[in-house]
């Protein structure tokens, strides 16, 4: 299984979110991202659903770098259209 991060884009700054970019680690399945976050600080309690139903923990560039350091793969825009993708077949996604 596989971990992976893309790269950090803008976002808007909000009450409980004071970065003003983000990146999203995904993984192979629910419970892989939920392990490898918890071993590089994030809480499950952060795990987020795209609309899709995918997946996936968003990050500062501080924890992107530590996720990198950690094993996670860097994904361009196609690998994570291909990750959601194969997420929604295996029926994990909406």
């Amino acid at each position: 299984m596989s971990v992976y991060v893309d790269h950090a884009i803008g976002c808007l700054v909000a009450n409980n979110w004071q970065w003003t970019r983000v990146a999203h680690l995904m993984a192979d399945t629910e419970t892989e991202l939920i392990r490898f976050g918890k071993r590089i600080g994030c809480k499950p309690k952060w795990l987020m659903h795209s609309r899709t139903g995918v997946p996936h923990f968003d990050v500062t560039i501080r924890m992107r770098d530590k996720a990198l350091k950690a094993g996670a793969i860097p994904a361009d825009r196609k690998k994570v259209v291909e990750i959601m993708k194969a997420f929604t077949a295996q029926g994990e996604g909406k």
